[in-house]
């Protein structure tokens, strides 16, 4: 693995200082007006994620792997320098205004707005914050959901974001299939930084050159007034042209001017992107069936990565090009041209493991790049057990079971009682709070430090990830078929659902580490594992042995092959929907050949198509037949389609009546309805079949099931 160095690079005690002497100083000098209008705009981000995955929508977004720590920071706007002392000047101001409103406040029914300079420190974010709801991709999505943008409600710490659509309110949330987890990864991160308390509401858009005055309370950390007697005793000293200023600047290291960088180098990514995607799904094949990207021009963004590491500055760049230096193929018609333009569409970082949410089981996973040698575990196990040394053993009851004097045991014993209380029906909320205990981060961060990890802002959370598996099964991550003892792919679980697996899974884990604790266990083991288990929403109708756990299964393993953790925040929709594109990479298609190989012989070993082995290690014949066995299927699904075609007239009219009672009226007789472009969007790629709309009717399951046709335009090939 490559690890993106962190972008945070003043840590707060540091920060505060050169702050405090920046401020002293600027209280001698002229505040700035607050009527200025800015001059330049900054933005930034910081990196969350502390690995760089392959060759997925990241890579666009940044268009090239940093090449040291400063990544695309070292070009940065000299007509507007974002200093520490720029900024306190400024933010003096914002507290005098503070002040005002504060105070006039106590004799107000509403709360006023704030004038917060564009040079303060949060006139900076705020202004990427306007940049970010009007950037390109946010905007075109709005439009497609006709949601009104002139007043929004956005939760940063949720993710969700509700609006007007039409004339009902609408919430849209990371986990639905809108579109909105694609669009919102920077906007949500510049909005975390200026509202990062947990269930902070944002109310936007703000107004021009001002803030409300309970944000501008909680970014700069600053207490408000109730009282008269408070009120009064501020207007004298504003009364005396006292000075004001902020005395703590909380979150300092997120908001630094690196950090604030980041987030603009991040939204100029994201316009190539949004360029590069709009390009591609414009393309029309010529009358011999291909399209030449070679002239196709895309506008590069000034504030992205690849417009600052270009040797010349580039205002456009070829689609081929730009293409090339990504590492993608590139398409040679429409079709391969609008499948790379969905797959761009589609933020899988998103979903990483962040500093605040998500369980890191990369460094032990066997087929991952960045898995710990045997040498590096044990040392791992080394700490664990002197760090367990350390601390008093807890005797083991006959509830808790030997698990109790485990790491995981004993860092449960320091969650609140609330959270212990949850840890059955929410072990993913449990386990992202252990995590994140202080002990636990300071055992994660002395594990890396001691292995000679590089510092990233998640690395003491994917080593401490670690940890906990390698504790709980020193054989963790080895075999997808043994998890601490159990095989979640037995034949026991041939016909069942992934929540009666897991169920299954988990009291078999209740011996080892106690009836409170099995729940934590099953979710560290399957993690690293077993990942697809944890995908959210799975339907009651998917079972282990069926074509839906393989197709569904490749799918997961896909997303978790190009960024680990992922699943956990995502459903079995988006899943599917991201299943819905081919490989665009020569590693995409590495990784789909890779992954594809378990779930095909697992399926095969539970249909009997192949025997199974004890060692559940299976050759490149094992899976030449399972893949035989597979396309047989699906050709005798085919097959069974037109046998009900055709032996069932009544039906077919019945389907084509009821077609042409709908659509005959808005298109004419144009409609094929018996011409086979629809697939079922769960069916795997290479392996799904087509249909007819009068199949797909007379089948039953027009409603039961997710029809796709492409493309948009692919409605006229049903005419």
């Amino acid at each position: 693995m490559t690890f993106i160095k962190s972008a945070v690079g003043f840590g707060d005690n540091f920060y505060r200082a050169e702050y405090a002497k920046a401020a002293a100083v600027s209280a001698e000098k002229k505040k700035p007006s607050l009527s200025e209008n800015p001059s330049g705009q900054m933005s930034g981000k910081p990196t969350l994620v502390g690995q760089e995955v392959g060759i997925s929508k990241a890579s666009v977004r940044s268009g090239f792997r940093y090449k040291d720590g400063d990544g695309g920071r070292k070009k940065r706007s000299a007509d507007q320098p974002d200093t520490l002392s720029s900024r306190a000047v400024a933010d003096a101001g914002v507290a005098k205004a503070y002040a005002h409103a504060a105070a006039h406040y106590v004799f107000q029914v509403y709360p006023p707005d704030v004038p917060v300079a564009p040079e303060s420190t949060l006139g900076r974010w705020r202004t990427q914050l306007d940049h970010a709801f009007k950037s390109p991709g946010f905007l075109e999505w709005a439009k497609e959901q006709g949601l009104d943008t002139t007043g929004l409600a956005l939760n940063p710490s949720t993710g969700e974001l509700t609006g007007t659509v039409g004339d009902k309110k609408q919430t849209f949330s990371l986990m639905d299939t809108s579109g909105w987890s694609d669009v919102s990864n920077t906007l949500l991160s510049i909005a975390k930084v200026i509202a990062p308390g947990r269930d902070q509401t944002l109310n936007y858009p703000w107004p021009e050159g001002k803030v409300p005055m309970f944000e501008v309370s909680r970014f700069y950390n600053q207490p408000v007034l109730h009282t008269v007697l408070e009120a009064t005793a501020q207007l004298k000293k504003l009364e005396e042209h006292a000075s004001f200023a902020f005395e703590h600047m909380t979150y300092a290291s997120q908001r630094s001017p690196d950090a604030l960088q980041e987030q603009k180098i991040a939204l100029g990514d994201e316009a190539n992107t949004h360029a590069l995607i709009t390009a591609l799904e414009r393309q029309i094949n010529d009358v011999a069936g291909k399209i030449n990207l070679s002239r196709v021009n895309v506008p590069i963004h000034p504030d992205s990565t690849y417009f600052n590491e270009s040797e010349e500055p580039l205002g456009e760049v070829s689609v081929a090009d730009l293409l090339d230096a990504y590492g993608y193929h590139e398409p040679k018609n429409e079709e391969a041209a609008r499948n790379l333009a969905k797959t761009l569409s589609f933020d899988l970082e998103h979903r990483a493991p962040t500093v605040d949410k998500g369980y890191a089981p990369v460094l032990v996973r066997s087929s991952g790049a960045a898995v710990l040698g045997a040498d590096s575990q044990t040392q791992i196990r080394q700490i664990v057990a002197q760090w367990k040394a350390q601390s008093t053993p807890v005797p083991p009851t006959s509830q808790a079971g030997q698990g109790a004097d485990s790491l995981m045991g004993r860092l449960v014993r320091k969650l609140p009682d609330s959270t212990r209380q949850a840890i059955k029906d929410s072990p993913a909320a449990a386990l992202d709070a252990l995590i994140r205990l202080p002990d636990a981060m300071a055992l994660g961060k002395k594990i890396q430090e001691d292995l000679g990890g590089i510092e990233t802002p998640t690395s003491a959370i994917e080593y401490l990830s670690a940890a906990l598996a390698l504790d709980l099964d020193p054989a963790a991550g080895r075999s997808r078929h043994n998890l601490a003892g159990y095989n979640v792919y037995g034949r026991d679980s041939i016909g069942a659902t992934p929540s009666e697996i897991t169920k299954r899974f988990t009291r078999h884990l209740e011996g080892t580490v106690g009836v409170e604790r099995a729940p934590l266990a099953a979710r560290i083991l399957l993690s690293v594992s077993a990942p697809e288990f944890l995908a959210n929403q799975l339907p009651p109708n998917i079972v282990y042995g069926s074509h839906l756990w393989l197709n569904y299964s490749v799918e997961a393993l896909r997303i978790e092959k190009q960024v680990p953790g992922a699943l956990a925040n995502m459903t079995y929709s988006q899943v599917m929907l991201f299943g819905q594109t081919k490989p665009v990479s020569a590693q995409g298609f590495d990784q789909l050949i890779e992954v594809r190989s378990a779930p095909m012989t697992d399926w095969a070993v539970a249909n009997d198509f192949i025997s199974a082995r004890a060692d559940n290690v299976y050759s490149a014949t094992d899976y030449q037949l399972a893949l035989k066995a597979l396309q047989k299927q699906q050709q005798e699904l085919g097959w069974a389609s037109e046998v009900l075609a055709g032996s069932a007239p009544i039906r077919k009219e019945l389907a084509l009546s009821a077609f042409k009672k709908v659509f005959e009226k808005q298109y004419g007789k144009r409609i094929d309805f018996e011409k086979k472009v629809m697939q079922d969007s769960q069916e795997l790629w290479p392996f799904n079949v087509a249909y007819s709309l009068a199949d797909i009717y007379m089948s039953g399951e027009l409603f039961t099931k997710v029809w796709v046709g492409g493309h948009k335009d692919q409605v006229q090939h049903l005419m």
